[in-house]
């Protein structure tokens, strides 16, 4: 009897270790077995490309992120790409030139901010922000920290202003006047020297001193951007030059009017072709000169979307 109770032990034994044995090995492979990380999902309403055609040819191409937002632009007869490096709240920190391969070429332009945000140094110009007045104030021999150093001779100097209602920032090169005996002082905005762009009901409507107008439809314009491009570009004159290649980024809709009020009977038109999503395809554009069209309507800009 004692033997079979050894035995009988024995055999449960066996079977308790080989039921742990077999669980640690499901239990091994459970643990060994990879997740599949799903592909994040493809939005065909978020831009990807945006070209600009001339006659047929494309002469620019700007690129943007997966949320929609240019980080980059090449124009078609250079070699190298123009890149707006982001930090984490979609401000531009610096302008990067860059060849084909992402390698840096230059920097064209380092910006950084203080605590709150508001841009203190492009480069080696550094800058004072005004929270009463909304103003910056650029440091120069006559001007420091938001101070005019000098009132007692004719001076100039810069300033970049928030109108009210107004998201663009806007440009004025300052010029005082200052008579001695009796004293007088007095500063305005040097006409030739200014830049400001006009803004109602979330669009871009004028660009001083280019004098046009522009007129929008009330369709979503999938080029608008979320950085802060509109906040840096009155700061930086090559960019203020190039106002033209960039003005699209600011407005919620898409321009389809450009005309100089009282001034030669120049108008261009814009009309779209647009997708399953009301958004962009091809922009075709006309030119009228006293209501009359001249030359054929060309496509000017073709839109390409995350799916395709």
């Amino acid at each position: 009897m004692m033997k079979n109770t050894i035995f009988f032990t024995f055999i449960l034994t066996c079977i308790l270790c080989s039921c742990e044995t077999d669980q640690d090995e499901m239990i091994l492979q459970e643990d060994t077995t990879t997740e599949i990380t799903p592909v994040t999902e493809i939005d065909p309403t978020i831009i990807t490309e945006y070209h600009i055609i001339s006659n047929d040819q494309t002469t620019r191409v700007y690129y943007f992120d997966t949320h929609g937002n240019i980080f980059k632009y090449r124009d078609a007869a250079n070699d190298f790409e123009t890149h707006f490096e982001l930090d984490d709240n979609l401000k531009i920190t610096a302008i990067v030139k860059k060849d084909v391969s992402g390698n840096t070429i230059e920097v064209l332009q380092d910006i950084t901010y203080d605590s709150n945000g508001n841009i203190s140094q492009i480069n080696d110009r550094t800058f004072f922000y005004n929270t009463e007045e909304n103003t910056y104030y650029e440091d120069s021999e006559h001007m420091q920290d938001g101070v005019l150093l000098n009132t007692q001779e004719d001076v100039f100097y810069n300033t970049y202003y928030y109108e009210e209602g107004n998201p663009m920032l806007q440009y004025c090169n300052m010029e005082t006047i200052v008579e001695l005996d009796p004293y007088y002082f007095y500063e305005s905005c040097h006409e030739d020297f200014g830049w400001t762009t006009g803004f109602y009901n979330a669009n871009l409507t004028s660009i001083f001193p280019h004098y046009y107008t522009y007129m929008f439809d009330n369709q979503r314009n999938p080029l608008h951007s979320n950085t802060n491009l509109k906040d840096i570009i009155a700061f930086i004159p090559e960019l203020r030059q190039e106002m033209s290649q960039f003005y699209m980024f600011f407005s919620e809709n898409n321009r389809i009017r450009e005309y100089e009020p009282g001034g030669p009977p120049d108008e261009w038109f814009s009309d779209y072709e647009f997708n399953e999503y009301n958004l962009p395809t091809h922009r075709n554009s006309s030119y009228f000169y006293a209501g009359e069209q001249v030359g054929e309507t060309q496509v000017t800009a073709m839109y390409y979307y995350q799916e395709e």
